[in-house]
């Protein structure tokens, strides 16, 4: 029995180094086997036929779906790309199970380390190409539920790279259990320009990113757009209620002289404008599309409002009711000392955005 274990693992060191994609890589001084070559099949090699099986059907999904006109938001009602994804993740977690399994039998630590227990991920990290130049991102939908704990966390091995001397390089993490790999439902979108994030979603909230402001002679900050307020998902769009608003944060990236460490220490503070009317209780509806002539994601209101970003520049480019201090390079972030005292060294002090007021009308049109 134990030489049977034995073979299974030296299986594994050819079967698991290879990607989920099946396909054999080369980079710089280490290499992939490609599924082909693998040695004969060990006894969770039918677990890992099942997780390459609904590849294709995806990959194709993806293709279809990448090259015709939709919101952004209708991938997460497509279950021509939804339905494969579930499909991979539970055999990925049959995969993971059997290979833990293994792991359970065999005493020899260094064996362990051999068995590749892949984590919870989806192929290519759920990147696909929406336009030129515009990246979609869902992976972060991948999630894993613990369904049982160990009594002490353990290290395992979630990837294995075989050198071009006969050796291998193991990469793991510690775990504190197994669980079930699934498919978030809350969804979690992030758009990505040249592997730059403009923009997340999640939870029916959408966050604008990627603004670069001012702060001070010698600092900057990052400024984020928030939609936030009571909201429902309706049919490829997002529904506020009448307490919707655009919170504004800034928050530090340079490290400034006399700064902690960590730039959590910072106390940053929210700027709110209200959207919303909470005496007419009525509903905005925000949408989001794509123009790939000019390179642009459209954030809509139904009220006629909007914000522009352009991928290219991976920044807001426009919007017809935020003054152009908002979210061009003229955008600022303020310093407020603790106590209302006049000047402080950097120590969590609070970051305050510096905004002008709206354009006359401006606050009015918002809340129509």
């Amino acid at each position: 029995m134990n030489n049977h274990l034995i073979a299974c693992v030296l299986v594994l060191v050819g079967c698991l180094a290879v990607p989920l994609g099946g396909q054999g890589l080369s980079t710089g001084d280490t290499q992939y086997l490609n599924e082909t070559e693998a040695p004969a099949p060990d006894e969770c090699q039918i677990f890992q036929s099942a997780v390459l099986a609904p590849l294709q059907t995806y990959h194709g999904a993806l293709l279809a779906r990448a090259n015709g006109p939709s919101t952004v938001l209708s991938i997460l009602e497509d279950n021509d790309v939804l339905n494969p994804i579930r499909r991979y993740l539970r055999a990925l977690t049959a995969l993971r199970d059997c290979r833990r399994a293994l792991y359970d039998r065999i005493p020899s630590p260094g064996s362990r380390t051999l068995i590749v227990i892949p984590r919870c991920e989806l192929p290519d990290g759920g990147m696909i190409d929406l336009a030129p130049g515009l990246q979609l991102s869902f992976g972060a939908m991948a999630t894993e539920r613990i369904t049982a704990t160990y009594q002490v966390m353990r290290t395992e091995t979630w990837a294995l790279e075989l050198t071009s001397d006969g050796g291998t390089n193991a990469y793991g993490h510690k775990v504190a259990g197994r669980g079930a790999c699934e498919l978030s439902p809350t969804g979690h979108l992030s758009l990505l320009s040249e592997g730059r994030l403009i923009a997340t979603y999640s939870s029916g909230m959408w966050e604008i990113k990627n603004v670069t402001c001012r702060l001070g002679k010698y600092a900057g900050s990052d400024r984020t757009f928030q939609f936030q307020g009571s909201r429902a998902e309706v049919r490829g769009a997002t529904e506020f209620g009448h307490d919707a608003g655009l919170l504004i944060l800034d928050s530090p990236t340079i490290a400034l002289k006399g700064s902690p460490p960590y730039w959590e220490e910072y106390q940053l503070v929210k700027r709110k404008i209200r959207i919303g009317d909470p005496s007419t209780g009525f509903t905005l509806k925000l949408a989001v599309d794509l123009d790939p002539v000019a390179h642009r994601v459209n954030f809509r209101w139904d009220n006629g409002n909007d914000i522009v970003l352009d991928w290219q520049q991976g920044a807001v480019v426009s919007s017809n009711f935020l003054p152009p201090t908002y979210y061009s390079s003229e955008c600022e972030t303020k310093v407020v000392c603790r106590n209302g005292v006049a000047s402080c060294g950097y120590d969590r002090e609070r970051f305050v955005p510096a905004l002008e007021p709206l354009p006359p009308g401006a606050q009015a049109r918002l809340e129509r």
